[in-house]
């Protein structure tokens, strides 16, 4: 059969766009309020990299909704919105309009604010948005600050986030990953020790 004549039909566009963003680990996603005609489900990658935010409306209504996403690393802020909607639920492509219906994709940088994405969704829609890093510096181990390098100023961050630890605010993903050296799982002032030690072995 010549290629050609080969075209998807906007259920293998689904089955695509699930596949290529598929991760293993769901985790909470709380609207802002009650949709209707509205399913939302969120996973994340083994190394917390990538958070695919999936979102179905059925409705013929475009909406506006307010995600929070519980422990979302601050690193990760980049959207890849891919979208596959159409006038009806019924259509199809056929070969004289095989792109008929098709995602289409476009990229947004500093996405998230406060772990909350806000996501316009079109009506009678399949719709997927990937979240990851954007252009930040690389993870320095200790660097709690944004400088790129282990400073004074990153013991008075880590010293920062064990106050607040201590007053019942659990340090975030991304402080736990600059910040618990040890490998005990909690950041503790061993922790702060540990970034001691790199500011020493820099001197």
């Amino acid at each position: 059969m010549d290629n050609d004549s080969v075209w998807f039909q906007p259920p293998a566009y689904v089955t695509q766009m699930a596949h290529d963003t598929y991760q293993p680990n769901l985790i909470q996603a709380a609207l802002d309020r009650t949709v209707p005609n509205l399913n939302h489900a969120a996973d994340r990658s083994e190394d917390r990299d990538v958070v695919p935010l999936k979102f179905t409306n059925s409705g013929s209504e475009e909406l506006g909704v307010s995600v929070l996403l519980q422990g979302l690393s601050a690193q990760l802020n980049k959207l890849t919105i891919t979208t596959l909607n159409a006038g009806s639920l019924s259509d199809t492509n056929a070969a004289y309009s095989p792109d008929h219906v098709k995602p289409s994709v476009k990229t947004l940088e500093k996405g998230v604010r406060e772990n909350k994405v806000l996501v316009t969704v079109a009506p009678r829609s399949y719709t997927v948005v990937k979240i990851e890093r954007g252009g930040q510096q690389a993870l320095v181990p200790g660097g709690l600050g944004s400088n790129g390098e282990v400073t004074i100023q990153d013991v008075m961050e880590a010293c920062k986030v064990l106050a607040r630890q201590l007053a019942g605010k659990a340090p975030t993903e991304d402080e736990m990953r600059r910040g618990n050296l040890d490998g005990d799982m909690a950041f503790t002032i061993g922790d702060v020790m540990e970034i001691c030690k790199i500011l020493a072995r820099k001197a």
